[in-house]
């Protein structure tokens, strides 16, 4: 068939996808280049930007010949035009999406005046789903007919039911239900009657039944399974769809409240639906939904205009954990590092984030899962400040910040292989697939192994202590391995102790202000926008896959970003390294936020991982040299955890950015391109240390 698909949404999308399976030949239509160069990039589709109405664009894309035209942009109104225009254009049989709940109420008469061959609301479908799940939990299947007044139902028997034992020729007459037609039953998963009156109904029976959806109630009721219907439900959003939803659970005397952040769509919805308790307010809002009882709501629908919202909100509630694990292990990881040694807590990271992958792996219970999840934060919030700091002691002088943003690029490395396990091992291992994937995350203990053999203790900080033996001994150690001649060095004094709250004392205060600030803007961006990256271009390109392709593209520029900055902080210095890095992340994210195209999307976010990876990498150089040696393992860790806490805020902020500004993208990366900025102010105020000896 010929087909012609006019608006390159969602629903048009997911058209083009169905229906290029089956051959056809398809032409898309839509007034936005960006979405129908995603579509005809992806799919073997003719596209055409232009408007759908317009005689000259149908004319351009066949209609003369096409056999179908499907009008499905976001227009009602711009949707019965077009099928006007291609009846008067062609002989094509035409199919108009229509939400409105005006129109809806008055489909038959527009389906016929207007010609066309169907009318399609995927608002109210969707809708009419969710009511069947919320009126009959306990029905297997249900499905509707005879234009939404009659179900057909499929439920199982229970042993205690009052249907055990009882025939066919006395259903009605015991149970009092006329109005239900039993239509087949299914037994022992292979065998399907057809019963006569002398059938007699038993356990694990499943029974396909038709009757009206009132009458169908009344029968679950009888039968002792209306104690799992919804009687009480929350809506979050108050759109087409929960207009819809709402609609249909009142009727069948569900209590129904909508919470909508928009106050005119409130008004509309309370003249509307007046049986409903309509709420102005955010969905996100854990008081909100407090005051609302939500615990006590039967069920719980969450219908916002921005898909990715709620899902990715329960996600980032994973995330959020994760960052306050990992905020708690640098803190902790830092100070133990200052009282025990850099490589007894570094060695002793590796053993607690390698054994928590793999109890992880192993876990079968969700509160396993997530005391796993516990330790496995902690373990890799101490590890990165530590390793840090102990890289920068053991390296010269001349080549410290280079060894150490080298250090971090390996960040990047395992972050595409472990992409990659995501992609090759978990796909084609069977259900085991993830808990091999965690089991590859255990390896870190074999180099726990090797650090605990052949890692010698930081010099500076044996020195610190007073420990000369096991400090000459480290010394020896690395001049062995490099073929260097033993040079006698003098015992070195212990130095006095500095206590925690010297980091905000006269001396460093105006170094932590400024470390802090620089490491809370710079976390605030990325994870706010790598944490979103996939489901904002899944929405904006329409394929989440797809997205995340892009986002592995994106994060592969890591690399190149860190290598770049490891070659200039030894030239430029650390200030104007992490200045310039910091500077281009903000023009890049604004330039993201402003990408209409493929192309644009790949270039600018390229530029903004390279440049914020590689800001990041001269961060964990700079942080471990501006302090002296009895502090510095600490104070890197405190850095980091303020980091964290930024890492907690920015994704529970971005779903308000995009509720706010009606699922704009935009808003969000400018907020991110400022808090950019505001990073790289607090990076000017740091002092200079490239090429100097660390403070003891």
């Amino acid at each position: 068939m010929n087909i012609i698909i006019v608006g390159c949404g969602k629903v048009g999308c997911t058209l083009v996808e169905a229906l290029s399976i089956e051959n056809h030949n398809i032409v898309v239509i839509d007034s936005r280049p960006e979405k129908v160069s995603a579509l005809t990039d992806t799919v073997d589709v003719m596209g055409i930007v232009g408007n759908g109405v317009s005689h000259t664009t149908l004319k351009q894309a066949g209609i003369e010949t096409a056999d179908l035209l499907i009008a499905v942009t976001g227009s009602d109104e711009e949707n019965l035009l077009c099928c006007v225009i291609a009846k008067k254009s062609g002989h094509c049989q035409t199919i108009a999406r229509i939400r409105n709940p005006i129109y809806n109420e008055e489909k038959d008469f527009l389906q016929k005046e207007f010609g066309l061959s169907m009318i399609i609301n995927p608002e109210l479908t969707a809708a009419n789903e969710i009511s069947k799940v919320f009126q009959f939990p306990s029905a297997i299947r249900v499905d509707t007919f005879a234009k939404g007044r009659v179900e057909l139902l499929h439920f199982k028997i229970g042993n205690n039911s009052p249907l055990c034992g009882l025939k066919l020729s006395k259903f009605h007459a015991t149970l009092h239900c006329n109005d239900i037609l039993v239509c087949t039953i299914a037994r022992n998963s292979e065998e399907v009657i057809i019963p006569n009156g002398d059938f007699e109904f038993a356990a694990n029976d499943i029974v396909s039944i038709v009757a009206k959806r009132r009458d169908a109630i009344d029968f679950f009721r009888k039968i002792g399974l209306e104690k799992n219907r919804v009687s009480n439900t929350i809506i979050a959003g108050g759109g087409k769809i929960s207009y819809y939803l709402a609609k249909s659970l009142l009727m069948s005397g569900i209590k129904t409240t909508i919470i909508e952040i928009n106050q005119q769509r409130c008004e509309f919805l309370s003249e509307q639906l007046p049986k409903a308790t309509i709420l102005c307010g955010d969905a996100t809002d854990k008081e909100l939904l407090s005051e609302e009882c939500i615990e006590k709501a039967a069920g719980f629908a969450a219908l916002t205009d921005l898909d990715e919202l709620f899902e990715s909100v329960a996600e980032g509630s994973l995330f959020v954990d994760d960052a306050r694990r990992t905020a708690i292990g640098a803190a902790l990881g830092g100070f133990l590092a200052d009282k025990l040694g850099r490589k007894t807590v570094f060695t002793a990271t590796m053993i607690v984030f390698g054994l928590a992958n793999g109890a992880m792996a192993f876990s079968w219970t969700l509160l396993a899962l997530l005391a796993a999840r516990f330790v496995i934060g902690l373990g890799l919030g101490a590890e990165l400040p530590v390793a840090s700091t102990l890289v920068s002691e053991f390296s010269p002088a001349k080549q410290r910040g280079r060894i150490t943003v080298l250090l971090e690029s390996f960040w990047a490395v395992g972050w595409i292989l472990a992409a990659m396990i995501g992609y090759f091992v978990i796909p084609n291992t069977g259900d085991w697939g993830w808990r091999w994937a965690l089991l590859i995350g255990a390896i870190p203990l074999l180099y726990a192994i090797v650090a605990r053999r052949h890692l010698p203790e930081s010099v500076r900080f044996l020195e610190a202590r007073g420990d000369n033996e096991r400090a000459e001994a480290s010394v020896r150690y690395f001049e062995q391995a490099s073929g260097v001649a033993a040079v006698p060095s003098k015992p070195a004094r212990k130095l006095g102790r500095i206590r925690m709250r010297e980091l905000v004392g006269r001396k460093y205060l105006g170094i932590t202000l400024a470390i802090w600030a620089t490491w809370f803007f710079v976390n605030f961006s990325y994870y706010g926008a790598f944490t979103w990256m996939p489901s904002l271009l899944a929405d904006q390109f329409g394929s989440l896959t797809k997205s995340f392709g892009y986002t592995l593209a994106i994060s592969i520029a890591q690399l190149p970003g860190y290598f770049l900055a490891a070659f200039l902080v030894e030239r430029w210095g650390r200030r104007k390294t992490l200045s310039v890095f910091l500077a281009v992340s903000a023009l890049a994210a604004f330039l993201f936020s402003q990408s209409a195209t493929v192309a644009q999307v790949l270039c600018f976010g390229m530029l903004l991982s390279a440049s914020n990876l590689g800001a990041w990498g001269v961060m964990y150089a700079v942080t471990p040299e501006i302090y002296p040696t009895r502090m510095r393992s600490t104070a890197a860790g405190a850095a980091a955890a303020v980091g964290r806490i930024a890492a907690i805020v920015a994704p529970l902020l971005v779903p308000w950015f995009l509720t706010m500004s009606g699922g704009n993208k935009s808003v969000a990366f400018i907020v991110f391109a400022v808090a950019f900025v505001l990073a790289c102010v607090a990076a000017l105020f740091l002092p200079e240390r490239t090429g100097e000896s660390l403070e003891d």
